[in-house]
């Protein structure tokens, strides 16, 4: 009987034992038991975030301001801001875009003179490089925020290199991005890998300046420069010298991050107002101040010294808008606000669209005609017929090769590179007139 008393009690505390453990891997393991993702339970901790209060966090939705506070990029632009004249709306993601893409041709990266600051979302100069692609029809995603410098440039490219786009265009600005890439580097204890001298401190910057210097020239066109302002970020000075080292090592890691995933790195430095106008000034010979003149003159020193850093790192590319820009000053169509306002209008962006526009043309050729082939599994592909920038899927592997296809031969294509061509339906029958190798391009274009 004692035995037997004994027996029953561990087979009752091995079956609590048991029920216990099972509870406890039901709670934090339920997938060794077998339990659908939906039904499981993630408690709200630091390791999990919940996804849609990060995305529609009411904070942001709700704030009176354009520009918010971030711990990473230190500022970020306010999510679904309405469209504006000169400014939205932005996306889901705070970029001045319609809408968020699933994939990219091209991503661009820079600061207000890119988001594009005194212009229409439809004439900004990324807008503008759009429209001059139109026989590509490019999907391009605008991801710049005014006050960004050269660290949230690097932050950003690497975020966006999910699009995975072909290409990828920073765009410096010499008007400040100097000051403010070092003011990030020195100030965020994020970014201290991006300080090239670790004894410098956050508060050693110039002083800034404040003055406006008005100008008129003989076709009427008048603006205000401001040389003194503009100065600061291209003086002989310790922070500024270190603002350009640190936009120079931004480049470099932005080019190697994505040389390993396959994306064209191209760089270009939109200049000041006052540079841009220079050959109009010295054609003029319009009396301008000392701070004027040194401004022009420092500011293309740097910019020829941040050309040559860009130039030795491999695989990236430089574009220069600043001739093209200069070249178009000399003309009587204005380029920007009679202001003190540094930013171009919709004439100064389409220079610079239009010029970046054409340094890419050929990097980025569409899919050629003919049949590709996409990998669904290990085992499975889907067979896609490209024409004149427009997609047919066919039914199935044996309806291509009827059609006349090899099916083998047929190249591998990624998703990303289908994205952008018009899709206009399923391919069921066989008609090799319309849909073989010989086809007759009426026929398909009449279907």
């Amino acid at each position: 009987m004692v035995f037997r008393k004994e027996w029953l009690m561990a087979s009752a505390t091995a079956v609590i034992t048991l029920a216990i453990s099972l509870a406890v891997i039901r709670w934090l393991a339920p997938q060794l038991l077998g339990i659908p993702v939906d039904l499981q339970m993630v408690s709200v901790d630091e390791k999990v975030s919940p996804f849609y209060e990060a995305v529609f966090r009411e904070k942001d939705l709700s704030s009176k301001g354009f520009l918010l506070k971030d711990p990473y990029s230190g500022i970020r632009a306010r999510p679904l801001f309405p469209r504006r004249i000169t400014m939205g709306p932005n996306d889901l993601l705070g970029f001045r875009n319609p809408s968020v893409p699933n994939v990219a041709d091209v991503v661009i990266v820079g600061d207000s003179q890119t988001y594009g600051n005194n212009a229409d979302i439809d004439q900004n100069w990324p807008a503008h490089l759009r429209t001059a692609m139109k026989d590509q029809s490019p999907i391009v995603y605008n991801m710049s925020v005014g006050g960004w410098g050269a660290v949230q440039y690097a932050y950003a490219a690497e975020k966006a290199a999910a699009f995975r786009p072909h290409l990828m265009i920073i765009s410096f600005y010499t008007g400040n991005d100097p000051l403010e890439s070092f003011i990030v580097a020195y100030n965020n204890e994020h970014w201290k890998e991006f300080r090239p001298d670790p004894s410098i401190t956050s508060a050693d910057i110039p002083r800034l300046e404040l003055d406006t210097l008005p100008i008129r020239f003989n076709d009427g066109i008048t603006t205000v420069f401001t040389p003194k302002t503009r100065y600061t970020s291209n003086m002989d000075h310790e922070a500024v010298e270190t603002g350009y080292k640190i936009m120079a090592e931004s480049a470099r890691r932005i080019t190697k991050a994505n040389s390993i995933n396959g994306i064209w790195t191209l760089f270009t430095i939109i200049p000041t107002k006052e540079l841009v106008y220079e050959s109009k000034i010295l054609k003029e010979n319009i009396d301008v101040s000392e701070s004027y003149r040194l401004l022009v003159s420092a500011e293309k020193n740097n910019i020829n010294n941040l050309k040559k850093e860009i130039a030795d790192i491999p695989q990236a590319l430089y574009i220069d808008v600043v001739n093209p820009l200069k070249k178009a000053a000399l003309g009587s169509t204005p380029l920007y606000t009679e202001t003190a306002d540094g930013h171009p209008i919709a004439n100064g962006y389409q220079v610079i669209g239009r010029t970046v526009a054409n340094a890419i043309q050929g990097l980025m050729p569409p899919p050629k005609e003919g049949v590709y082939q996409l990998p669904i599994t290990s085992k499975m592909s889907k067979y896609f017929l490209v024409d004149d920038n427009k997609l047919r899927v066919f039914k199935n592997a044996d309806v291509t090769e009827k059609n006349g296809w090899d099916c083998e031969s047929a190249p591998i294509i990624a998703d990303r590179d289908l994205a952008n061509l018009k899709f206009t339906g399923t391919i069921v029958e066989v008609n090799q007139n319309r849909y073989g190798p010989t086809r007759n391009k009426t026929a398909i274009n009449e279907r």
